[in-house]
């Protein structure tokens, strides 16, 4: 899966609608996001880890020398060669293969040459094997999975930055309208013969002073804003017209249902259950019994001389077995070997045991623990499926509200529209004053803003909504992506 990808994929998807100046500050502050790069450089080292994983838990070989010891003065030389083939997803069937061999200047010697097989009867070795590499699986997904929400977060902080910038901008437009109001008052006290020394007319002047003051400090801080944010999507900012620096237009979105979702792909629930489930099978695979067994034929063993109490080694066929009882500690092997020698029948019985008493008290213990962790577990499946209705009403009251702001800011819009639009026909007649035309403009530039900002609410509602949920459907393509402009 190419980083360019995970790098581009997702947040593309909300600029294929987009204006041409916000696809451009939301291009530059993707570009700018080092948690993303961050995020993207994980999913790679979580892709080779799920590599190494698999070779880790696949067919292992093993190939050594043994010791070698030699001595240049008499040209003597030992060693003592093995190799090992084992397949843990078959039963941990293993092959081997060893031997003694002795050099001089004068011949060349084996002893001990050993083929032997051996396998599993009763063990967790394949269960533990499969879950290591489920829970590989399970680590690229999540990155995946963190990689594709972080595009979704990232675009959720960049609107709310943006949603930030329109509301200083709506604070600057709430000044201007009460500049105009007590411009207006001020106005008519003017006009009622009130003298400048009065305290009427010091007073409403004074509010007149405060509300240019309110104004000129809200455009310095949208500029200071403005600058942080331009920064931030690599774009410059000259600092002239702040007001003119914010997208006219939020291009819309249809409203994400809540209930679109599979309950079970809510995030919460899907991590518990999977918490439960992979806990169950590594409960499962701690057997409380391992049993194995091995056979093999040696060439030339010397220990068959010992037994046979004869100076020349022989042939034997060794077969064992081996049993640990892991909650007592206690482990046994047993093995024979029969002497290929004619008449000379022989066999040799090897046994061993031991014993780890504390084992016993530890049992009953990582009993009782496994016991109360899948309980646990099964309480965290309750609470998210809990969480999950809570979230369901949360979601469903914050779009009612978005839905029914969204109607309300578009008729109210309409309505000052149209008053502004006459407005400025009377203020060119002379029927009204400059004063009054500007007051019906800035409560159309206010409603208009609170369109802009519901817009954004939508946005980042449906974000927050998406996010709650697994989409791994997603992760399955890779969209044709749109170049920067």
């Amino acid at each position: 899966m190419k980083k360019s990808f995970f790098f581009c994929a997702f947040f593309f998807i909300s600029l294929l609608h987009a204006e041409e100046s916000l696809s451009k500050l939301l291009f530059g502050y993707f570009q700018n996001s080092s948690s993303l790069k961050e995020l993207s450089e994980k999913v790679d080292k979580a892709i080779l880890n799920a590599k190494s994983a698999k070779i880790s838990n696949g067919m292992n070989i093993q190939l050594s020398t043994g010791t070698i010891a030699f001595n240049f003065g008499s040209g003597y030389c030992t060693f003592t060669p093995n190799a090992s083939v084992g397949i843990p997803s078959a039963r941990n069937l293993t092959f081997s293969a060893s031997s003694n061999m002795t050099y001089d200047k004068n011949s060349f010697d084996t002893k001990n040459t050993s083929l032997g097989v051996a396998v599993d009867i009763y063990s967790g070795v394949k269960e533990q094997r499969d879950i290591a590499l489920d829970k590989a699986d399970r680590a690229l997904l999540e990155a995946q999975r963190n990689l594709q929400n972080g595009f979704v977060d990232m675009e959720t902080q960049f609107y709310t930055a943006l949603k930030s910038l329109y509301e200083k901008a709506q604070k600057i437009v709430t000044a201007q309208k009460s500049l105009y109001e007590h411009s207006l008052e001020f106005d008519q006290i003017k006009a009622q013969g009130y003298v400048a020394s009065s305290s009427k007319y010091r007073l409403k002047q004074m509010e007149v002073e405060s509300d240019r003051h309110d104004v000129d400090i809200y455009r310095h801080e949208l500029e200071r804003e403005i600058k942080v944010f331009a920064h931030e999507c690599g774009v410059e900012y000259d600092g002239t017209d702040a007001m003119n620096f914010l997208p006219a237009e939020i291009p819309p979105v249809d409203a994400v249902d809540v209930l679109a979702f599979d309950k079970k792909d809510y995030r919460k629930i899907e991590s518990a259950v999977w918490t439960n489930q992979i806990n169950s099978r590594t409960r499962a695979a701690n057997k409380a019994f391992a049993i194995s067994a091995n056979a093999g034929y040696t060439f030339n063993n010397s220990t068959n001389a010992f037994m046979t109490n004869q100076r020349n080694f022989g042939d034997t066929l060794d077969i064992g077995s081996s049993l640990a009882w892991h909650s007592t500690g206690l482990k046994t092997t047993a093995g024979v070997s029969f002497p290929i020698w004619g008449n000379a029948f022989s066999p040799l019985f090897k046994l061993s045991f031991s014993l780890v008493p504390q084992k016993f008290r530890l049992a009953a213990i990582e009993k009782r623990v496994e016991g109360v962790d899948e309980n646990l577990e099964l309480i965290a499946i309750e609470a998210a499926e809990k969480d999950y209705d809570t979230s369901v009403v949360e979601r469903q009251s914050s779009l009612e509200d978005i839905e029914w702001a969204a109607k309300t800011y578009k008729d109210s819009l309409e309505t000052y529209s149209k008053l502004a639009s006459d407005t400025a026909l009377w203020y060119e007649r002379g029927i009204i004053t400059q004063s009054e035309n500007r007051a019906a403009e800035v409560n159309k530039e206010n409603y208009r803003i609170k369109t802009l900002i519901n817009a954004l609410d939508l946005i980042i509602y449906n974000n927050k909504t998406k996010t709650l949920f697994n989409r791994d459907e997603e992760l399955n393509h890779e969209p044709k992506l749109p170049e920067k402009e």
